[in-house]
C-alpha cells in the first residue's frame, strides 16, 4: 500500500495485519510478551518498508535512504541467523537501551538506523542522551495558552539530536514519564487530529531546520495506556544543522547528557571539525 505510513488509520491497519499473521503461530508467549514482540515486528516494518513501495531489502539496485534522501546501494543478503543463539539478555538490552539498539541497527545495515525500542519501553526510563519527553508541542500548560516557547523547545530538541548522535522525542509525555496525550495540542492544528499534528510538526520543523534536516526524522502516532502520543525518531545529521528560532535567531544546538544546550559560537567550529571529521 503506497503512502501507508502517512496516516494513523493505514498505520493501524498495518499493525493489525502484523498481529493477525503472528496470531496464527503456535502459542508460545504470554499476552504481554506477545504484544511486545508484535510491536517490535511492526517497528521493524515501519523503519524498513517505505511509502513508495520500496524497502531496504531490495536486491540489485538502489533504494532510497528515507533518513537522508540519498540513494544507496542495496544491502547484501542477510546470512542465516541461529535465533537460538541470540540470548534473551541481548534482546532485553536492545529493548531497554535505545543507543545500543541504534548501534546494532547501524552494524546490521551499515548505516545509522532508527531505534528499535518501542515507545512504552522508552517511557519506562528517565530522559537520557538519546531520549526526551515533552508534555506538549504548542500549548503552555502552566499559562494555558498557545506559546511559541513550546514550539521552540521542540525545534531545539530535534536540532540537538541531529547535531549529536540522534535520538527520540516523545510528545504527550510529561516529566513524570506519564503519557498525557495530545489533547492540548490537537485544537491548534488542522485538521484537529493526530495526523494534523504530524503535518504541522513536519512543516514547523522544515521552516526551522530545512527540508534536508527533516528528512532525517520519522514522526508517528503511538497509543500508550489508552492515549495517543507523537513519537519522533531523529537520526544523526551528516552535516551541521543551525536552527532558526521564533525570534529569528540562528542557534547551534547540541545534546549534552539529558539536556539540549546552545553551543557557544566560539566553540562551534571546533565541534564541527571534530564531530563530522
Amino acid at each position: 500500500m503506497l503512502d501507508w505510513r502517512k496516516k494513523a488509520e493505514t498505520r493501524e491497519t498495518a499493525r493489525g495485519l502484523v498481529k493477525d499473521i503472528l496470531d496464527e503461530l503456535p502459542d508460545a508467549y504470554d499476552p504481554d510478551t506477545w504484544e511486545r514482540k508484535t510491536e517490535i515486528v511492526f517497528n521493524h516494518i515501519f523503519a524498513s518498508y517505505y511509502d513508495d513501495g520500496h524497502s531496504v531489502y531490495e536486491e540489485g539496485g538502489a533504494y532510497a535512504d528515507q533518513a537522508g534522501g540519498v540513494a544507496l546501494a542495496a544491502p547484501p543478503p542477510v546470512a542465516s541467523i541461529d535465533v537460538d543463539a541470540v540470548t534473551s539478555g541481548v534482546l532485553e538490552h536492545i529493548r531497554s537501551d535505545p543507543e545500543f539498539a541504534g548501534r546494532v541497527v547501524e552494524q546490521l545495515r551499515g548505516r545509522a538506523g532508527f531505534f528499535a525500542v518501542e515507545s512504552r519501553e522508552l517511557i519506562s526510563g528517565d530522559e537520557t542522551h538519546r531520549v526526551e519527553y515533552k508534555s506538549t508541542a504548542r500549548w503552555n500548560l502552566r499559562e494555558q495558552c498557545k506559546d511559541r516557547r513550546m514550539e521552540d523547545a521542540v525545534v531545539k530538541t530535534v536540532a540537538g539530536f541531529l547535531n549529536t548522535e540522534g535520538g527520540t522525542l516523545l510528545i504527550g509525555v510529561d516529566d513524570a514519564r506519564e503519557p498525557i496525550g495530545l489533547a492540548h495540542d490537537l485544537p491548534l492544528v488542522k485538521p484537529q487530529n493526530p495526523d494534523g499534528l504530524v503535518n504541522w510538526l513536519t512543516t514547523h520543523l522544515t521552516h526551522a531546520l530545512t527540508h534536508t534536516a527533516v528528512l532525517r526524522t520519522r514522526a508517528r502516532i503511538d497509543a500508550i495506556e489508552g492515549v495517543d502520543i507523537c513519537r519522533v525518531d531523529i537520526a544523526r545529521s551528516s552535516v551541521p544543522v543551525v536552527a532558526r528560532m521564533s525570534d529569528k535567531a540562528d542557534v547551534f544546538w547540541v545534546r549534552m547528557n539529558n539536556s539540549t544546550r546552545a553551543l557557544p559560537e566560539i566553540e562551534v567550529e571546533d565541534y564541527v571539525r571534530e564531530h563530522w571529521a
